[in-house]
């Protein structure tokens, strides 16, 4: 496929968009050069239906057999490792597409990289575990500090300061709790952080 063919599908494609092809895009398409296209950036056989679709309003029908052969030229580009790679660290879903023949090695490097969107996911998780933490432990401080100042300023009744007694109480209980949850997390947040950067630092040399 000559470059001038694959500039002309990179551009009808970028002014698609998600939205799908115009009247005038089906118009001038190059069916091997969008199939091309698709097939490098993983896309299924079915993915012709949407532009029959969108072309339908313009009376145009894709041609099948060039937008396949394109397809299929594409999908050599993407089917490598580190195109696996990169698509399984994204946390992309692998739509199967890859012939048998080139399959197992962008499997190989799809693996390696959902591997590394975990270890990604994790850290994330337990990070956004202790902001939530965090940001209770702060805001039960401001309540305890709010009840600390009505308890030194008297003027509650006896029965309010018993009861907000027994509220700070609770309160500095709650608080302990917290603080020794943070810590925790803090410390599986360090773990985890380390096998991420131990997994990186491996897989850079290898994509």
């Amino acid at each position: 496929m000559g470059a001038k063919r694959l500039l002309t599908a990179v551009a009808a494609l970028a002014l698609a968009g998600c939205a799908g092809m115009s009247a005038e895009e089906c118009l001038v398409a190059d069916w091997e050069a969008i199939g091309y296209e698709d097939g490098a950036r993983g896309a299924a056989a079915d993915t012709i239906g949407r532009h029959r679709k969108a072309c339908a309003s313009a009376g145009i029908t894709p041609d099948f057999r060039d937008y396949e052969r394109g397809r299929q030229a594409g999908l050599l580009e993407y089917c490598r490792p580190a195109v696996g790679y990169r698509v399984g660290a994204s946390g992309d879903s692998y739509r199967g597409v890859c012939p048998p023949d080139l399959e197992p090695d962008f499997m190989a490097g799809y693996a390696e990289g959902r591997e590394l969107y975990e270890l990604r996911s994790e850290v994330w998780r337990v990070e956004e575990r202790i902001r939530a933490r965090s940001n209770e432990l702060e805001e039960l401080r401001a309540d305890m500090a709010a009840t600390s100042a009505r308890l030194i300023a008297g003027e509650a009744t006896t029965e309010e300061r018993v009861r907000m007694l027994m509220e700070t109480k609770e309160m500095s209980r709650r608080e302990g709790e917290l603080e020794a949850e943070i810590a925790a997390l803090e410390r599986e947040a360090g773990v985890a952080r380390t096998r991420l950067d131990d997994y990186e630092a491996r897989a850079a040399s290898a994509y």
